[in-house]
């Protein structure tokens, strides 16, 4: 009964004492978040994402309804305001490179909120730095630190909430339903899927002391009031109708036509999605995929497998260390005990979510990395020099595999051949020249290649998928046609003298109801001309029959 008394007592005491010197100016935490974004602004990708240059090329456009994109609302009206102001004083600078700039700020300083997060609620300065660096050179996490997509930004609303949430309850009073509200709101205008986390929100309110009923509803009803209005007002605006029936429909298109399907081998595809989330996997799910349609180029060799026999390996003892921690220790302080809590119930919808729709995506991941990052830090809050060694190196395997792996060969663009296509094709091309891909060897070149040197390249699918079949055949023609008419160079990639690649191309184009013969039969007006070729295919020149 004494030793049950004393460790109480001893708790207390180190929790009263944590919270203390939190308090006290403590500059780990701009130090941390400081070189975070050295790091990541060093190894910005080259080869960027592709949905995140479809952003970049709304955001510049000065027709306000092409930024209202239903699953990420807020996201490209706030990069135009900022695109904008910087535009104020640096005139003529590249929107994309401009947005994964902010991409490393907002990881950054993610990182940096979630360790003064840990550091409010009893978690030694060690643990907490630990967590977040592990959190930061997460397989995912660092990917989109250093990339231009909507991930860096609504993670760290998510995290923002944690902090408020962990204050207040350092502080022992109900914190503010307003500001979390607000807060979960803006999470789920920048990336549809975060409406998931209210119930971790209004769970950590009612695990603060002070915290009534209707502060929890008012949580609640603040971010889901803000949701339903933003999604009503700009969805209005964006579909011309008042229908509640046609905004819906709208919103619904966040979901990118996937329908929840849950079936047991889904448990297997997201156990592959959250380890990858957490260590690159060698691309093994698109390795295994490819090898079973017969994709040239995606067989599994002794040495790809041996490799990810490794890194599982590295994952499984990652994992265990935690888990550990946790059965080694017989019980768990009070305010270990909501953090516990708090990410269980912010892991479980997300997992859930992760499970039913984007089983193998390790992106769809990163919203619950942190709370599975505390969750670990809550195991051992201060931990022995064992503790500590083990600690040191979680964090080295991650940012060793991860880097060498991943990270570096995406900031030298070597991994991705539609960035190394359009190196390739760049030399050859004027300014004022159109060019024209077809199918799936070359679905993100169009995208590199504006990217390197302003040229009118589009991909058919892209634009068929943008303006529908009949509509997207005929822009296509009318393109070409004013090119011509202007004395431009019109090519084709892809289309004439190619065969169509398997796998992944069947969900592109065959699923959009778009054949090679259409898109011949609308461009059967122009002659074709052999114009030079590239890794073993033709471009072609589209003429004006004579």
């Amino acid at each position: 009964m004494a030793n049950v008394k004393s460790r109480t007592i001893n708790y207390a005491y180190g929790a009263v004492s944590a919270r203390n010197k939190s308090s006290r100016t403590d500059y780990s935490v701009p130090a941390l978040l400081f070189a975070l974004l050295m790091v990541y602004l060093a190894l910005g990708a080259k080869a960027l994402n592709l949905d995140g240059l479809g952003y970049a090329g709304r955001l510049t456009s000065g027709d306000p309804m092409k930024w209202l994109l239903p699953g990420h609302l807020l996201y490209t009206p706030l990069m135009h305001a900022v695109y904008r102001l910087v535009s104020i004083a640096s005139p003529g600078v590249d929107a994309a490179r401009l947005m994964q700039v902010c991409g490393a700020v907002f990881a950054a300083v993610g990182v940096g909120v979630f360790v003064s997060a840990l550091r409010r609620l009893a978690i030694g300065r060690f643990a907490s730095i630990a967590a977040g660096l592990a959190l930061a050179f997460s397989y995912t996490y660092w990917t989109h630190a250093t990339d231009l997509t909507t991930y860096a930004l609504s993670t760290l609303c998510l995290v923002w909430v944690f902090h408020i949430l962990c204050a207040a309850r350092a502080r022992s009073k109900a914190p503010n339903a307003w500001s979390i509200g607000s807060m979960v709101a803006l999470a789920t205008l920048i990336h549809q899927s975060n409406v998931v986390f209210l119930p971790a929100a209004m769970i950590g309110v009612a695990g603060v002391s002070g915290a009534r009923a209707r502060n929890v509803l008012k949580v609640a009803a603040v971010s889901l009031g803000m949701i339903f209005l933003a999604y009503g007002v700009l969805g209005s605006a964006a579909t011309g109708s008042l229908s509640p029936q046609t905004v819906a429909k709208w919103a619904a298109g966040g979901s990118h036509g996937y329908a929840p399907e849950f079936e047991p081998v889904n448990l297997i595809r997201g156990v592959y999605g959250f380890a990858n989330a957490v260590i690159y996997l060698d691309d093994a799910g698109t390795l295994i995929k490819g090898s079973a349609a017969g994709v040239s180029g995606t067989q599994l060799s002794a040495w790809v497998i041996g490799r990810l026999a490794a890194k599982a390996v590295l994952l499984a003892l990652v994992v265990a260390v935690p888990l550990a921690a946790y059965a080694r220790r017989r019980r768990l302080g009070p305010d270990q005990r909501w953090m516990a809590t708090l990410c269980v119930a912010w892991i479980v919808p997300y997992a859930l979510v992760a499970l039913l729709f984007f089983t193998t995506d390790h992106d769809r991941w990163i919203m619950l990395m942190p709370a599975v990052a505390a969750l670990a830090a809550t195991a051992n809050p201060r931990p022995s020099f064992r503790g500590k060694l083990a600690g040191v190196a979680i964090v080295a395997v991650l940012l060793i595999l991860n880097l060498t792996s991943a990270v570096y060969p995406a900031h030298t663009g070597a991994s991705n051949r539609y960035y190394q296509e359009a190196l390739r094709l760049e030399p050859r091309m004027a300014p004022t020249d159109m060019i024209i891909f077809w199918g799936h060897e070359h679905i993100g070149t169009a995208g590199y290649l504006r990217l390197l040197r302003p040229v009118d390249a589009i991909h058919v699918v892209d634009l068929v998928r943008d303006c529908g079949k009949t509509d997207g055949l005929s822009e296509l023609t009318r393109r070409v046609n004013a090119a011509l008419a202007a004395k431009r160079r019109v090519l084709v990639v892809g289309l004439y003298g190619s065969s169509d690649a398997a796998g992944d191309y069947l969900s592109e184009a065959h699923a959009l109801g778009l054949g090679r013969s259409e898109v011949e039969r609308s461009l059967a007006q122009f002659a074709q001309r052999r114009s030079f070729s590239c890794d073993g295919y033709t471009a072609y020149e589209l003429r004006n029959r004579r």
